[in-house]
């Protein structure tokens, strides 16, 4: 399918965070956009500043002949109304993974996947090779602080995106360069085993193009062994000892300050101002991959001083009567430990976790993981699972989630629309502070207990 040839493209799903990078850097090809949603949120309004036509919404309606091609978020079912109506109309139709790889195979590509930080290490990349004076086109699954933007959009030949491997769609791209920060046990309502998600990540790794090569995080045992089967070259970093690796860390609130070396070879003195040493690890791909491509090592050091991070990665919503709350995506256990790391930097301050649970089929998979993934919090408070489409699980609930973490750490369950604000402001003492972590939409609560200290 030429791209190049459409003129009029329809999403569904449009508001997701990779769906509305997608759909605005197709707008930038004098292309006409539209689409649908259920439900108003930032991106669906930045979208519609440029004058996109979003439905809040699906009805079979919004299709009309005049659409060239459907464009679908894979959380889309199949037996959806607007889908139904485009095989109707014999509009052709793509999976976002699909479309996203017509855009990237046919420009010279960075993909970044793994199981945990690859927007950040995406978002950093960009934003140095956009200091750099590169004119990239890319992709990441949140918006930049420094630019209020989930995309760029350029003219060059260079394309970064955030390879997702949740459904498989990552094993499309045809990167120049990969990355992979890790691999780990989620996803696995649709991998169902770990050998199955390996067989992905190796399948994405050997699209990599000979001439390019493979960046692998070595402190992820999975990730290292995975890649000895990589037909490219493959470079590793690590925080102790690779070809790219740090020396000499130190705690600067609100980040770190460290050395880089490079083949044994110092890069010099970094700064990098967001809290936690696994960020530290997920700049390491985007200084190295900068360095190879003779971007100048100022640039690089300045870009990565005053990158002020993603949304909703260890994100300060506020802070009033001698409380912060911070807002964090971690919904896995690994990410709730590092974020809660992360947070026991901050002037050894008591931490208060709000913790909503992301899908059934991940808290019964990763159950004992969970139970054990708070060390770092003084005080737990556990709510309703955010089901994300699922179906409930027999047996599988926050309450009975809420007791078998109490066993390790002090928590509590409390339903959302039971005064959970409440119960936590009850809990509340002046130089807390407050995470609310999970992928659905726990970080409404955050705003509003912000709003209730305020009053």
């Amino acid at each position: 399918m030429e791209i190049k040839n459409i003129k009029n493209i329809y999403f569904i799903g449009i508001g997701g965070v990779g769906m509305s990078s997608l759909a605005r850097i197709v707008q930038n090809r004098d292309c006409r956009v539209s689409g649908s949603d259920i439900m108003e949120n930032g991106y669906i309004q930045d979208l519609r500043k440029t004058g996109t036509s979003i439905n809040i919404g699906h009805c079979s309606n919004n299709i009309n002949k005049d659409i060239q091609l459907i464009v679908y978020s894979s959380a889309i079912p199949p037996d959806n109304v607007e889908l139904k109506r485009a095989g109707e109309l014999n509009i052709p139709t793509l999976k976002r993974a699909n479309f996203l790889s017509l855009i990237f195979n046919n420009k010279k590509g960075i993909a970044i996947s793994g199981s945990h930080g690859k927007t950040t290490a995406t978002a950093i990349l960009a934003y140095i090779m956009k200091s750099a004076d590169y004119d990239i086109t890319t992709m990441i699954g949140g918006k930049m602080f420094n630019t209020n933007s989930n995309a760029y959009i350029g003219k060059s030949e260079w394309m970064i995106t955030e390879a997702d491997e949740s459904d498989c769609g990552f094993t499309k791209l045809h990167p120049f360069i990969s990355v992979i920060t890790n691999i780990d046990d989620d996803h696995l309502n649709f991998y169902k085993t770990m050998e199955n998600e390996q067989k992905a990540f190796l399948s994405f790794i050997n699209n990599t193009q000979e001439s390019g090569y493979l960046i692998v995080n070595a402190d992820n045992p999975l990730a290292l062994s995975t890649s000895k089967e990589a037909r490219c070259n493959v470079f590793k970093y690590s925080l102790t000892n690779g070809d790219i690796c740090v020396k000499n860390i130190y705690t600067k609130n609100p980040g770190h300050i460290f050395d880089v070396y490079i083949k044994d070879k110092s890069l010099g003195t970094f700064t990098l101002n967001i809290p936690g040493i696994h960020n530290i690890s997920n700049a390491l791909p985007a200084i190295f991959i900068a360095h190879s491509l003779g971007i100048d090592t100022r640039i690089i050091k300045r870009s990565l001083e005053s990158f002020k991070g993603v949304e909703r990665r260890f994100t300060i919503v506020g802070r009033e009567k001698g409380i912060t709350i911070v807002d964090d995506y971690a919904h896995h256990p690994e990410e709730i430990k590092a974020t809660l790391s992360a947070a026991s930097e901050i002037n050894n301050s008591r931490i208060v976790a709000l913790f909503q649970p992301h899908r059934y089929t991940r808290v019964k998979g990763l159950f004992g993981k969970f139970t054990t993934a708070f060390e770092k919090a003084n005080k737990v408070f556990i709510t309703d699972i955010y089901s994300a489409g699922e179906k409930p699980i027999d047996g599988i609930t926050a309450a009975e989630l809420g007791k078998a973490i109490n066993k390790y750490r002090d928590c509590t369950y409390v339903r959302k629309d039971n005064g959970l604000i409440n119960t936590v402001m009850q809990e509340l003492k002046e130089g807390d502070v407050v995470i609310t972590l999970g992928a659905g939409d726990i970080w409404k609560t955050g705003i509003d207990l912000l709003y209730k200290l305020k009053q």
